[in-house]
């Protein structure tokens, strides 16, 4: 009906149903594979959403979104945020500051998102990538053979790459 409700169910005992955005419920067999969920009351689910593992309580009150090594707590979600996780460390208070890092690999900043933001990406390669910005004012990019700053932004700036072929460009107007 209009994909609001579902209902799904396999020869493997994977037994699904949905309605849409009320109530989920899978049914393995397995205790740590099934689950049931009113939303937004409670719900504590895996394998759904773009997530590993998802759990809300009075949502927005409280939201926990687990991917790999990465866990994600929001109390109330999306204002305050906490990252922890194998390598992962951050704190958010949104939309006014906030920080994340994976241990050796990336870090991002920002302040009074989106106005100012700082990213690095990459540093575990021999290729990094820098991006950082005070938005509309200024913006910077580079990489292993890439630099590109914009004035002004989105109007003015140029983008120079030496690496695989040499291009350069100068942007007026946009």
């Amino acid at each position: 009906i209009l994909n609001l409700i579902n209902s799904k169910s396999g020869s493997d005992h994977d037994d699904r149903f949905s309605v849409w955005p009320v109530y989920f419920s899978r049914d393995t067999g397995e205790a740590e594979t099934s689950y049931r969920a009113v939303f937004p009351l409670y719900g504590d689910i895996s394998g759904r959403f773009g997530q590993a593992r998802l759990k809300w309580v009075l949502f927005p009150l409280y939201t926990r979104y687990e991917n790999d090594t990465e866990i994600t707590t929001a109390t109330p979600w999306p204002f305050i945020k906490t990252v922890t996780g194998d390598g992962h460390r951050g704190f958010e208070v949104w939309p006014l500051a906030g920080q994340r890092e994976e241990t050796g690999v990336s870090r991002r900043q920002y302040l009074l998102w989106p106005l100012i933001f700082i990213r690095h990406d990459n540093l575990d390669t021999n290729e990094p990538s820098h991006r950082g910005g005070i938005l509309p004012f200024y913006t910077t990019e580079t990489s292993a053979g890439y630099r590109s700053e914009t004035y002004l932004w989105p109007f003015f700036g140029y983008s120079d790459r030496t690496s695989p072929t040499h291009y350069h460009s100068t942007n007026y107007f946009w």
